[in-house]
C-alpha cells in the first residue's frame, strides 16, 4: 500500500514545481512585458524629437532633417536605433539602416502601432510607426531599436531566477519533507509500539498520540482488553465446569466401586471405561481451554529458565529412575509466547521422555533461518515408523492411535503447536535410539 507520507511529499512537491514554473513565466512575461512598454515609451520620445528635427518643406518639397537636432546614434551603421520617414513617396531613412529598410504598415491619420520585425544583421527590431501630418504634408513615421539586449538580460534574468528558485524549491521540499516527517512521528512511534506489542514487549499502546490518532489507539487498547478478559473468562468457565463435574464423577466412582461382586463383570468393566474416557476428555479440554496462543500481549520469554524449572520437576518426579537429563539451550534463546502454553507443551514432551528413557534424556535448542527448533529426544524403546507416520499427520490426535504411553500428553503438544502456528515432527534419535520430537516455530 501506498505510503501517506510519499504521497503527500509527491503532492505537494508537484504543487511547488508548478507554482515555481508558473511563476517564472509569469515574471518573464512582465518583465519583457514591462521592458517593452518601456523602449515604447522611448521609442515615442525619440519619434517626437525626430518630428522637431524634420524641417520646413521648401519649393523642391524634400523631406530634410536638421542634423543638430538628431542623435549621433543614428548615424553609426547598424547601431540597434533606426528610424525611417515616408512622405508622398518620399523616404529618408538613418544612416544606421544602411542599405536596408523597415516595413511600414499603411495607417490613417493620428494612428499608432507597436510592432516587431527582423531589422539589419537579423536583429529583432521593436518599430513604433505613426501616421503624423505636419504644415499639412502626411507623414509615417517609425522609429526602432534593437531587442537583443533587451532578450539578453531577461534571459540573463530568468537563469538567475531559474538558479535561485531551484535553491529555494529545494529547501521547501526539505523543509517540507521534515515538516512531515515531524507530523508523523505521533504514528511511526505507534507503529514501533505496534511491533514490540507484537513481540510481547508491552501489554498496551501509548495513548498519549494526537487527536487523530487518539481514537485509533483507543479502540486496539480497548480490543486487547476484550481478547484477554475473554480469555480470562473462558478459562475461568471450563475451570469451574470441570471442577463440578469432579463432585458428581467421584459419587458414580464410589456407586462403581460399591456394587454386589455378583454383578455383571463386563457391565462394571463398561462403566469403568466410560468414567474414564469422560475423565481423559475432560482433563484434556481443560488443558486445551488453559492454552492462549499467540496475541500480542504475550510476553517474550527466555527459554533457558522455562526448561530449567520443567526439568527440576521431571527430575523428583522420575528420581527412581535416575536419569541423566541434558539441556543444550542458550540462554539468548527467547519466544513470544504464553508461559503456561510452553509449560503444557514443553511440559508434556518432556514427561513423555521421561517416562520411556531408560537413563537419559536430551534437550537441544537453536534458531535457524529465523525459525527456533526445539527437539526433545529419549533414549528408549521409541515407536514404530508406521505409526510415527501417523502421529505426524495433520488433523490426527495422538492419543486416538493407540500409541502407549505417547497419548494426552502428545495431543495436548500438538495442539499448543498448532495455536502458534508451528511443526511437530517425529523420529528416531539418531545417537540415543529412542523416540525424537522435533518443534519449530515460525519467526521465533
Amino acid at each position: 500500500m501506498e505510503s501517506i507520507q510519499r504521497h503527500i511529499n509527491l503532492r505537494l512537491g508537484l504543487a511547488l514545481l508548478l507554482v515555481y514554473v508558473l511563476f517564472g513565466l509569469a515574471a518573464s512575461y512582465s518583465f519583457r512585458l514591462l521592458t517593452e512598454h518601456y523602449i515604447g515609451t522611448r521609442l515615442e520620445h525619440d519619434a517626437q524629437g525626430l518630428l522637431v528635427a524634420l524641417g520646413s518643406p521648401v519649393d523642391d518639397q524634400a523631406l530634410r532633417l536638421r542634423p543638430a537636432r538628431v542623435s549621433p546614434i543614428y548615424d553609426r551603421t547598424f547601431s540597434g536605433h533606426y528610424f525611417q520617414i515616408e512622405s508622398g513617396g518620399q523616404v529618408l531613412r538613418s544612416r544606421s539602416l544602411w542599405d536596408q529598410a523597415l516595413s511600414l504598415p499603411a495607417l490613417e491619420a493620428g494612428q499608432a502601432v507597436l510592432l516587431r520585425q527582423r531589422g539589419p544583421g537579423n536583429q529583432l527590431l521593436l518599430v513604433r510607426v505613426r501616421h503624423y501630418i505636419k504644415e499639412e504634408r502626411d507623414l509615417l513615421l517609425a522609429v526602432a531599436e534593437d531587442l537583443t539586449p533587451i532578450h539578453d538580460n531577461v534571459r540573463r534574468l530568468q537563469l538567475i531566477y531559474a538558479l535561485l528558485g531551484l535553491a529555494v524549491l529545494v529547501g521547501l521540499l526539505a523543509y517540507q519533507r521534515r515538516a512531515l516527517r515531524l507530523g508523523f512521528a505521533p504514528v511511526s512511534r505507534t507503529c514501533r509500539e505496534l511491533e514490540q506489542l507484537q513481540q510481547g514487549e508491552l501489554a498496551r499502546l501509548d495513548e498519549g498520540v494526537p487527536h487523530e490518532l487518539s481514537p485509533l489507539v483507543q479502540q486496539i487498547n480497548r480490543l486487547l482488553e476484550v481478547l484477554q478478559g475473554r480469555l480470562t473468562r473462558s478459562r475461568n468457565a471450563l475451570g469451574n465446569l470441570a471442577h463440578a463435574l469432579k463432585t458428581p464423577l467421584a459419587r458414580l466412582q464410589q456407586e462403581l466401586d460399591h456394587l454386589p461382586a455378583g454383578e455383571d463383570p463386563q457391565l462394571r468393566e463398561r462403566l469403568q471405561q466410560q468414567l474414564d474416557q469422560i475423565r481423559a476428555l475432560m482433563e484434556r479440554e481443560l488443558r486445551r481451554a488453559r492454552l492462549a496462543g499467540r496475541s500480542a500481549s504475550a510476553a517474550r520469554l527466555a527459554l533457558r529458565p522455562v526448561f530449567d524449572g520443567l526439568i527440576g520437576v521431571v527430575r523428583q518426579v522420575y528420581a527412581d529412575k535416575g536419569l541423566r537429563i541434558e539441556c543444550e539451550v542458550a540462554d539468548s534463546l527467547t519466544l513470544q509466547a504464553d508461559a503456561q502454553d510452553l509449560m503444557e507443551l514443553f511440559g508434556n514432551l518432556l514427561d513423555n521422555a521421561c517416562k520411556w528413557a531408560r537413563g537419559r534424556v536430551r534437550v537441544r535448542a537453536a534458531r535457524q533461518e529465523g525459525r527456533l527448533r526445539v527437539r526433545i529426544e529419549d533414549d528408549g524403546p521409541g515407536v514404530d515408523a508406521g505409526l510415527r507416520a501417523n502421529l505426524s499427520e495433520r488433523g490426527v490426535r495422538a492419543d486416538e492411535q493407540g500409541v502407549a504411553g505417547h497419548g494426552l500428553g502428545l495431543a495436548i503438544a500438538a495442539d499448543v503447536v498448532e495455536l502458534y502456528g508451528g511443526r511437530m515432527a517425529f523420529g528416531q534419535s539418531a545417537e540415543l535410539g529412542g523416540f525424537s520430537v522435533e518443534v519449530e516455530f515460525p519467526q521465533a
